[in-house]
């Protein structure tokens, strides 16, 4: 067993934390189902009891090494499964009906917070007012265009973090963010790992509570009161996709504070020059991310035509080291 704890262990805090627990919850609640007596027989709590009572050390070991193994062969899915979540179901017919109403829905929703929104700028400055103008905008913050609305609130919560990150400097979220990421100072990025880490937690025991409520309603379908059970799965996914919405909101403030923090240190780290105001900015961004986004295709029109985007590098002067200047020898001392 300390052989397997230790490799969970130097696969680092996120993967024990975020990879394995759900996964060990959901492996936790089929080998209940299982040692109960399902699905052949009703579920007898004291038939689980002494199954629990007669583990020993070995089959502790073995079931704990499955589910380690199983945590890290799914790992590479739980990106589909947050896509599954946010309504990112793909373009094919079955799936745009599927999306219908809940885009329907959040359209709607939409338009009456934008309406909400314009109702209330009009309003007097009482602190009241100012206070509803500010609920108003916060919620409005979360939804992207209208035209881009997915049919679920984590969906959209998303995508307004992905448009809205950079926008406002002119960056493209979606393609800068793996490159500022990197030169981000090492308390923000601290923080946006942890605001990451807890949305993926409550993503990831979400689906293992759908997929929890699944197995449970096969194999306890013939057994009456038993779908109680899923039904608590189900409630505990909703209790979970609810939390992931929350820290979804937390992790788009992250993301757009990263970028008022770090977009200098990325332009620098380019060797771009730092822009002298905000419109100089905002046009020396949109370059820089229509580069990035397709950068054969601007490299092309510029060797074809000329003309196009292109950068003037800012190169930073190295200091001569003191060592390498006349001095009595004690300078260079250690």
């Amino acid at each position: 067993m300390s052989n397997v704890i230790t490799a969970a262990k130097e696969l680092g805090p996120r993967f024990r934390f975020v990879g394995l627990l759900p996964i060990a919850c959901l492996g936790a609640i089929t080998l209940a189902l299982v040692w109960s007596g399902a699905p052949g027989r009703a579920p007898d709590l004291s038939r689980l009891a002494r199954r629990v009572d007669d583990v020993g050390a070995v089959e502790a070991m073995i079931w704990a090494a499955g589910l380690l193994v199983l945590a890290l062969v799914v790992e590479p899915l739980q990106g589909s499964a947050v896509r599954l979540l946010s309504g990112r179901w793909g373009t094919s017919m079955v799936a745009l009906a599927i999306a219908g109403p809940g885009r329907a829905w959040h359209r709607w929703r939409l338009d009456r917070l934008q309406q909400r929104s314009a109702r209330v700028a009009g309003e007097s400055s009482d602190p009241a007012a100012m206070e509803r103008r500010q609920a108003a905008a916060a919620l409005l913050r979360y939804y992207p265009p209208a035209a881009r609305v997915l049919p679920t609130l984590l969906g959209n919560i998303l995508l307004a973090a992905e448009i809205r990150g950079g926008v406002r400097y002119g960056l493209d979220t979606a393609v800068l963010w793996p490159r500022l990421y990197h030169v981000l100072p090492d308390r923000v990025a601290g923080t946006v790992n942890d605001l990451r880490n807890q949305f993926d937690l409550a993503a990831r025991f979400c689906t293992a509570f759908i997929t929890a409520a699944a197995v449970c309603t096969v194999i306890l379908a013939p057994y009456g009161w038993w779908l109680s059970v899923p039904v608590l799965m189900l409630f505990l996914a909703a209790l979970s996709y609810r939390s992931a919405t929350a820290a979804a909101k937390a992790y788009t403030i992250g993301v757009e504070t990263a970028f008022d923090l770090g977009r200098f240190a990325l332009l620098r780290a380019l060797h771009l020059p730092l822009p002298t105001d905000l419109l100089a900015e905002v046009r020396a961004n949109q370059q820089l991310s229509a580069f990035l986004l397709d950068g054969n295709q601007a490299l092309f029109r510029l060797r074809e035509t000329g003309s196009g985007i292109n950068f003037v590098y800012e190169h930073p002067v190295e200091q001569p080291s003191s060592c390498n200047l006349p001095s009595p020898p004690s300078r260079c001392r250690s």
